[in-house]
């Protein structure tokens, strides 16, 4: 394996949506969005997400594609080769080249493991959800700050606020917004609220309510039922703890470089 490839996993990250452009006959070009559902080496498979569809179109094996991939704070751009006719909604590509990579974002951000509680208002009239996210963030101060505990890779809260528990999950965060699943479809535009619980000394939880920007459907995921990866940008956030989240990313990029090299010896 050349060392392009042995470098690919660092860029092409499972359930991340990327634009597929296809180089078609006479200069022509075919683009689509799929997310990343396998990464080996330079081998590469993605689930077209949707309603993308190239079934009927020209695609044969062999024609040249370029993937565009959002890290979250950069855009990456590497040149692949289709492998195999495209077969449902799966695309099959070999990934060549180095991948040419341009910071965009105004914020970091990093992958993380942390309990978040979200809910749709179902009021979506601004005013309404200022006071309520503003209302909120005055009962947060009379809170006591959330109980957490390990948990697998991450923190879960054992006791808040007369909850329950609340476990970790991934998602893709910064300063700027939020990435994660969901169980149901979240129309763009839509405003959501959001806890955060940062496993900081002592634990902390950022109120924020964030505007949906995209929300597509996992068709080929692992998961029982209906899952989508829902991309939100906040909408209203202090910023305080605005500042809060940024620091918190920081300490965990450190944390994860930390123990990486760890292992390396």
């Amino acid at each position: 394996m050349n060392r392009s490839a042995s470098e690919y996993k660092k860029y092409f990250k499972v359930e991340k949506q990327a634009k597929i452009c296809f180089r078609l006959a006479n200069n022509k070009n075919l683009d689509v969005a799929g997310l990343v559902h396998t990464i080996a080496g330079d081998l590469l498979t993605l689930e077209l997400v949707g309603s993308e569809s190239v079934e009927e179109m020209t695609v044969e094996p062999g024609t040249d594609v370029f993937i565009t991939y959002w890290t979250g704070w950069s855009l990456c751009r590497c040149s692949a080769v289709l492998m195999q006719k495209i077969c449902g909604r799966q695309v099959s590509l070999r990934l060549t080249g180095p991948v040419n990579e341009k910071q965009t974002r105004e914020f970091f951000r990093l992958d993380v493991s942390i309990p978040i509680c979200y809910t749709i208002p179902e009021m979506q009239v601004i005013p309404t959800v200022h006071e309520e996210w503003d209302d909120a963030r005055e009962l947060l101060k009379e809170c006591a700050a959330p109980e957490m505990l390990p948990y697998n890779d991450g923190f879960k809260v054992v006791r808040w606020n007369n909850q329950g528990e609340v476990t970790p999950c991934l998602v893709n965060l910064s300063g700027g917004g939020i990435r994660f699943k969901t169980k149901e479809y979240v129309k763009p535009g839509c405003l959501v609220t959001i806890d955060h619980f940062l496993p900081l000394n002592p634990p902390r939880v950022i109120h924020t309510v964030a505007e949906t920007l995209r929300c597509s459907e996992i068709v080929l995921g692992r998961e029982k039922g209906s899952n989508f990866i829902t991309a939100l940008r906040f909408h209203f956030i202090n910023d305080k703890d605005r500042e809060t989240i940024i620091a918190f990313i920081f300490a965990e990029q450190r944390r994860m470089l930390s123990t990486s090299d760890d292992k390396r010896y």
